[in-house]
């Protein structure tokens, strides 16, 4: 889930942290206490920090954390909108995603990975080919590699389970390998599921 991304950005900071996933059935409850307590957005993930302050919704609540971290945000104004604006763009990919897990859209797996997929890995992995990578900026790795790298996870198309093709997207595959790649998510990654499994979406 969206929780997830703000989890490889925690993870891969050091930063002691607690990661709860709540049940769906306790999430009505506790969206009230999250509004009643100032976090207007109402949705997930919600950021609680050691003063109280909590902060919702994926993207924002990254760029706090950046902020707070002193890192993971670029410093020069024309990285900081290509960084803004591919996390942007992961939006659309995520949408897609999720209209297929809901069954809003009805595609078979062949049809989403022939149709959907190449669009938004397409679209990634022309991006990322604009620097020498292996992240969206070069050598630094932003909160944006995060959302992507993610996304790969939720397509079950990360470099730990060897499913990315690297000469049709090479680029996102570099990218797959280097956040798999980090000290600090080495170890975490690899005790996750080997896929997120798609082939279960579409039984």
């Amino acid at each position: 889930g969206k929780g997830e991304n703000v989890k490889l950005l925690l993870q891969d900071s050091g930063v002691s942290h607690e990661y709860i996933r709540p049940e769906r059935d306790q999430w009505p409850a506790l969206k009230q206490q999250m509004i009643d307590r100032g976090c207007f957005p109402g949705v997930m993930p919600i950021v609680e920090l050691e003063d109280g302050k909590l902060y919702g919704g994926t993207i924002p609540a990254m760029r706090v954390l950046s902020r707070k971290l002193g890192k993971y945000l670029p410093s020069d104004e024309e990285d900081q909108y290509m960084a803004d604006s591919v996390a942007d763009l992961s939006l659309d990919w995520a949408s897609a995603i999720t209209l297929v897990f809901r069954k809003i859209v009805r595609l078979t797996q062949e049809e989403h990975q022939n149709t959907v997929y190449p669009i938004h890995a397409g679209r990634m992995d022309r991006i990322y080919s604009n620097r020498e990578g292996p992240f969206l900026l070069g050598s630094e790795v932003c909160y944006t590699d995060f959302l992507i790298y993610h996304l790969l996870q939720e397509e079950g198309k990360t470099a730990q389970v060897s499913k990315i093709d690297q000469t049709e997207y090479p680029h996102l595959a570099k990218l797959a390998q280097a956040i798999e790649s980090r000290p600090n998510l080495k170890e975490y990654i690899s005790s996750l599921p080997a896929a997120v499994a798609m082939e279960d979406v579409f039984k």
